[in-house]
């Protein structure tokens, strides 16, 4: 590495005007200044741009190939670094760099949590990379660095080749002649990324292929780590050229491993495309993570009813087999599949809501437990889950729970339900009519509750009845299938 001069303001007509020179571009200045002081050509001087730079670096900075070359030419050290570290051909990338930004979105402006590794990669996803013009991009001052032999592996401040940048940004171009002059494809950026790892992160499928073409052990030796990167960003596309690669060249136990492991991470963070192609692989759902989850365990836990989807139809497990993702206690009332049980009160959460009653002033609120995630109990249901009460006593507790579930529809829909329920033979019990009177004086929320109650005391219910009432009303009223299932499957146990 070259010694770095000091630097300094420059303090003469002649400093200034040099400076000014390499930043217009006026190459005929430039010969005429050197001309008369030769000790400007490597001068260390202030700009507005930089605190300690010389002509070059300035030249570089406003692709001025000319006057690059002009100085080059005349022995311009190309290896001096700037006040931050950067030497010219690091300047030259980074400009490049700042032209194609991708932009880049305000975390401020949506509720993400910076702190999740998995919020953050999904949000990443809807940021725009529009490369189609990067073909396009003039390197002609790139060209003249590295003819001259400009060191291609020096890091920056912040410990980056000038190939991690190029990666970094999608500049295609400038990692093919990066790698063409010597370029290290296996140096680390500070977060121990290689540069095919942030290729697979950003979805640059053409980088991957020019690092697997240059350097094939990166295949072999980082190959597995960009293909997680791949995933957690859901770039199907890199899967497809690097996963076989990568496979092939693992022992079958480690094979199974890496697709039971992408497969999870797919679950994680919600990438149904990498999910797909994994399971059209015949990738085994039964690889657990750190926290002992499988796949359908994680898709349930985080709300992945796509996911969850593929799951069950590629499901050919032993259906007497199936993970408790809640630990139900044996008394719980249980939403109950092949492959998984889930706790019905514990993956609820409480909520509030109002039903207005026009004969009153103020809306009566209600404490509302509805599913963490409903639509993942809608796919389990699809796929033969059926809720079951080892007890009656676990049927009574969700009696505040269904009815709040019922509640969701109108009140004056659910008044019909219960005068219906009241008048049929569905109730054998006198307190039917306590249940007609309490609903024409509107106490819908507590009579559902108390109606609910009886039917689930044998004795005093017509099971066939209390069904032929229930269901064409919860067709009408559109009630969700969690809704009509729990309803069902409590009034048959």
């Amino acid at each position: 590495m070259s010694a770095l001069p000091v630097s300094r303001t420059p303090d003469s007509d002649a400093e200034h005007q040099w400076m000014h020179a390499a930043d217009s571009g006026d190459v005929v200045t430039l010969q005429m200044l050197l001309a008369d002081n030769p000790n400007l050509l490597n001068a260390q001087l202030h700009h507005q741009t930089f605190k300690r730079c010389t002509a070059l670096h300035v030249a570089v900075w406003k692709g001025h190939s000319a006057v690059v070359q002009f100085l080059i030419d005349h022995g311009a050290d190309i290896e001096l670094q700037d006040q931050t570290g950067m030497t010219a051909l690091q300047i030259d990338v980074m400009r490049t760099c700042l032209q194609k930004m991708r932009p880049t979105m305000l975390l401020r402006s949506r509720c993400i949590d910076v702190q999740s590794p998995v919020a953050m990669a999904i949000s990443k996803r809807r940021q725009v990379r529009d490369r189609s013009t990067d073909r396009d991009i003039d390197t002609s001052v790139l060209d003249m660095l590295l003819t001259h032999n400009a060191c291609v592996d020096q890091p920056d401040e912040c410990g980056d080749t000038a190939l991690l940048n190029a990666v970094e940004y999608g500049l295609t171009k400038h990692v093919e002649k990066l790698l063409a002059h010597g370029a290290d494809a296996n140096a680390l950026d500070t977060n121990g990324r290689s540069a095919m790892d942030i290729a697979g992160e950003h979805g640059f499928v053409d980088i991957i292929n020019a690092l697997a073409e240059n350097s094939p052990g990166l295949v072999k030796s980082v190959g597995d780590k960009t293909l997680v990167m791949a995933v957690r960003h859901e770039y199907a596309e890199i899967l497809e050229p690097l996963y076989d690669q990568v496979h092939n060249r693992m022992s079958k136990a480690d094979g199974q491993e890496l697709g039971g492991r992408l497969l999870n991470i797919a679950t994680e963070y919600n990438a149904p495309s990498c999910a797909l192609f994994l399971l059209e692989r015949g990738i085994p759902m039964d690889w657990t993570n750190a926290k002992g989850e499988n796949a359908v365990q994680v898709a349930c836990a985080r709300g992945r009813p796509e996911i969850l989807e593929m799951l069950l139809q590629q499901n050919n497990t032993d259906e007497n087999n199936h993970d408790d993702i809640s630990k139900a206690s044996s008394g719980a009332a249980v939403l109950n599949h092949p492959l998984i049980k889930m706790d019905v009160l514990q993956n609820c959460d409480n909520s509030f809501s109002f039903l207005r009653d026009d004969n009153n002033t103020f809306p009566l609120f209600v404490a509302v437990k509805m599913p963490a995630n409903l639509e993942i109990m809608e796919v389990l249901i699809r796929h033969r889950a059926k809720f079951d009460f080892p007890t009656r006593h676990s049927r009574d507790t969700i009696i505040p729970l269904l009815a709040s579930w019922l509640m969701r529809v109108t009140s004056a829909d659910v008044s019909k339900l219960l005068v219906d329920l009241a008048t049929s033979d569905a109730i054998r019990h006198k307190l039917r009519h306590v249940i007609l009177a309490l609903t024409c004086q509107e106490y819908t929320y507590e009579v559902l509750l108390f109606t609910l109650t009886i039917l689930f005391t044998p004795q005093a219910v017509d099971v066939e009845q209390a069904l032929a009432v229930f269901k064409p009303w919860m067709q009408r009223c559109q009630v969700n299938v969690v809704t009509e299932k729990l309803v069902t499957d409590a009034l048959n146990l």
